[in-house]
């Protein structure tokens, strides 16, 4: 099976692989909204304008508009072939980099998929870089011509535990 066959068939199953520094664990959606809920977590509300396609080929989202201080971007990269650029449901590769709602830098490396048809969004990875490195990161969105509008979810492992 295909990494972005067994990534689709995660997400859809209601059951996500979390890369975890220290070995890893599969953490259930049922744990993640508890972990998401607690005091511990914290969320950053997004609107992203579609800003074009950078140089390395990646689409870019910025916002000024969220409550990071100051604000974000979402690069995003198809992991299908150009043949499968027409399918309804991509696999995607993404890095967010901006503030928190503390006003913390940091950067996520992302994998997910978006839904065309459904206009939907989910990413799931971890914090590589700020404060909160080796958190775990739930990003929940929709697409509306062409813009993104979520939530990032920040999880500390403690949280998870």
């Amino acid at each position: 099976m295909q990494v972005t066959q067994m990534l689709t068939a995660v997400i859809a199953g209601g059951l996500l692989f979390l890369p975890l520094p220290r070995g890893g664990i599969g953490v259930s959606r049922h744990d993640m909204v508890r972990a998401r809920e607690g005091a511990e977590s914290n969320r950053v509300a997004f609107h992203g304008d579609f800003a074009g396609i950078d140089r390395d080929g990646d689409m870019l989202w910025t916002t000024a508009d969220s409550s990071a201080a100051g604000g974000l971007a979402l690069r995003i990269q198809p992991l299908g072939s150009p043949m499968t650029a027409a399918e309804p449901v991509w696999p995607v590769r993404a890095v967010v980099s901006g503030r928190d709602s503390a006003n913390q830098p940091y950067t996520t490396q992302l994998l997910g998929i978006i839904d065309w048809q459904k206009g939907s969004l989910v990413l799931q990875g971890e914090v590589t870089a700020g404060v909160r490195r080796g958190s775990q990161v739930l990003e929940d969105g929709s697409m509306v011509d062409f813009d993104a509008h979520g939530t990032i979810t920040f999880i500390p492992l403690a949280a998870l535990r």
